[in-house]
């Protein structure tokens, strides 16, 4: 994600795009998931961002319509 890009409006304070995500999988060890929900909201025309771990995402920001 473009972090360098001035319109993203951060919710989350605890998740922030360009953060490092941890834990890793590791060859021949238990594997990670991630999910990662990106969607235009209906009524606003707001792009989203979820992010979480084990099927629990959580939102991070959007986008606001108003950029295009």
């Amino acid at each position: 994600m473009n972090m360098i890009f001035p319109g993203f409006h951060k919710t989350s304070s605890s998740i922030a795009p360009g953060n490092v995500i941890s834990p890793l999988s590791r060859i021949g060890g238990q594997k990670k998931y991630i999910t990662l929900r990106i969607f235009k909201e209906k009524y606003s025309g707001d792009w989203h961002i979820h992010f979480g771990a084990k099927g629990d995402p959580k939102p991070v920001g959007y986008f606001p319509k108003s950029l295009i």
